[in-house]
């Protein structure tokens, strides 16, 4: 069985507001998450886990709006780093909200500009070859090496 580290609640996840003023909840894998001042994504990221050996989404459990309300299923990435901002980072500057709370949901905001469709003159899961499926799965591969969303 995992032991926890020192200071890191492995309950976290069981409730969404679970966490003091100044904490949030992180997500580091689909079984564990916990409160936190602030998370940077990646292995050894965080100072408060440096043993780690497999790296914090920084997700957020449980994210809600300013209103303390759960965004809806499907909500896009640009609704739910602006959940982020306005809930999260209240009196901390922009860059340090970013960087130290919300950097999961920029993330998906800078990749949806990157995946938002297929290269011009492709058919999204129909050319190339494949690299992990063969059902024209999201691994399917163009004839230019580029991987349709």
């Amino acid at each position: 069985m995992k032991q926890p580290v020192p200071g890191i609640i492995p309950t976290a996840k069981k409730q969404a507001d679970c966490c003091s003023a100044d904490h949030v909840c992180y997500v580091k894998h689909d079984t564990w998450a916990n409160c936190n001042p602030k998370c940077q994504p990646g292995v050894g990221s965080n100072d408060y886990d440096r043993n780690d050996k497999e790296g914090w989404t920084c997700e957020i459990h449980g994210l809600v709006n300013d209103n303390h309300e759960t965004l809806a299923e499907g909500a896009t990435p640009n609704e739910l780093l602006a959940a982020c901002k306005t809930h999260y980072c209240k009196g901390i500057d922009e860059a340090k909200c970013i960087s130290e709370r919300c950097s999961f949901y920029d993330t998906l905001v800078k990749n949806q500009a990157t995946t938002a469709a297929p290269p011009s003159g492709t058919t999204r899961g129909t050319t190339g070859g494949t690299t992990g499926g063969t059902t024209g799965d999201a691994t399917t591969t163009n004839a230019s090496g580029v991987i349709p969303a």
